[in-house]
């Protein structure tokens, strides 16, 4: 599908956009002249075509007076004559003064921190016609949200370069796909800045990336799996990451599969946990095997949740207590989806199986064989899959 795609050319124009993962059909009647002129966004086609065919007819109707414009033109007209003034005159004057009160606004527009913008920002995706986003999508909004404060916040929006972005994102740490993601979502605040007013351009925009990407996404080294293990099973503040570490480390479930996994589908007498298709990004259900290691967390610590309510804030803490900082920044760079890619990289060293390896991650071979290639020491590869709970387990 083509995003851009023109279906009237004439004014008012009609084109698709995809915003936020939806389709949406936009009537734009903005014109130098016309008075009325603003963006219609349309479910679609033809709602958008019969508003545009609206717009046109009043347009050319326009050009001749009303009875009621006639009589307000006479009206004015006679109120000004003792003044000496011609109806054109006051006109210009008032325009200018309505130009000056504009340049004052977008001046005060101008002043409006980054930090203050990126509330406006979420407070719009989280409302309105956007309410109905995926929790997903919100929390990423909020994410990108809380970086770009952490990045830029203190300074006014027309006051970030590009050259400050591309810092940022072309210089990363992370692979290919985590610079070109940021560069969308750091982007798509900006746009919006720009479309409210708020700054001229995309600093984000055409942001150069490094285009060499290694086969092998980043996994969690070996030393920062046990370390995390350790932390949540001997201090009580993180417990309640037990069973998610263990569910994404052994298991390889994605995040969002383990926040929305029931308890009753680990089953422990079949040795296995069923992820329905109604938790899975692919819509595809399948089993996925409870390996030993996995086998002596999930006894080790039958009771408690799978996914803590206060997930986020534990999660960010325990990283920060084995040096992660936030996106890079004063510590480690976590790795997004590093949990999973660990498992699968272990998994497949392991055993070999690429076939396997698919239908328990949920992925395709094609997709298994191209990202989870990583030569690792037999060594390396032993010692993950013989982490046991500590002993005894911490009550």
């Amino acid at each position: 599908m083509d995003k851009n795609k023109v279906h009237r050319k004439t004014f008012p124009r009609v084109r698709e956009v995809v915003k936020d993962g939806e389709l949406w059909y936009i009537c734009d009647s903005r014109k130098r002249g016309f008075a009325h002129g603003k963006q219609t966004w349309c479910h679609t086609v033809a709602e958008a075509l019969e508003e545009a065919r609206k717009v046109a007819d009043g347009f050319n109707s326009g050009t001749t007076l009303s009875e009621e414009e006639r009589t307000l033109f006479l009206y004015f007209r006679g109120a000004i004559q003792p003044y000496g003034k011609t109806v054109k005159e006051v006109m210009e004057s008032a325009l200018a003064r309505l130009e000056i009160e504009a340049s004052q606004d977008d001046t005060d527009k101008a002043k409006t921190t980054v930090a203050a913008l990126v509330d406006l920002w979420i407070d719009e995706k989280q409302s309105g016609k956007f309410s109905n986003l995926r929790e997903v999508t919100k929390r990423e909004i909020r994410s990108t949200g809380k970086l770009i404060k952490k990045l830029w916040g203190e300074l006014q929006v027309k006051e970030v370069t590009k050259q400050q972005v591309q810092e940022f994102i072309g210089n990363h740490p992370g692979r290919l796909v985590t610079k070109r993601n940021n560069r969308v979502r750091i982007g798509g605040f900006f746009n919006w800045c720009t479309e409210n007013g708020y700054g001229n351009e995309n600093p984000a925009k055409n942001i150069k990336i490094d285009t060499e990407d290694s086969k092998s996404p980043e996994t969690v080294s070996l030393a920062d799996v046990k370390a995390m293990l350790v932390i949540a099973q001997s201090d009580p503040r993180y417990r309640p990451l037990i069973k998610y570490l263990a569910l994404g480390f052994f298991a390889g479930l994605r995040p969002d599969e383990i926040r929305r996994l029931p308890k009753e589908n680990i089953n422990l007498s079949t040795g296995q946990i069923f992820i329905a298709k109604e938790i899975t990004k692919t819509k595809t259900e399948r089993f996925v095997t409870i390996n030993e290691t996995l086998l002596a967390f999930l006894n080790a610590f039958p009771d408690g949740t799978i996914y803590h309510p206060n997930f986020i804030k534990l999660f960010k803490g325990i990283r920060q207590k084995i040096g992660y900082g936030f996106n890079g920044i004063d510590g480690k760079h976590w790795i997004p989806d590093g949990i999973r890619h660990t498992f699968g990289s272990m998994w497949k060293a392991k055993h070999k199986n690429i076939y396997a390896l698919a239908h328990e991650m949920g992925n395709s071979p094609e997709v298994i064989n191209k990202h989870y290639g990583r030569a690792i020491p037999a060594q390396e590869v032993e010692e993950f899959w013989a982490i046991r709970p500590l002993q005894p387990a911490p009550v």
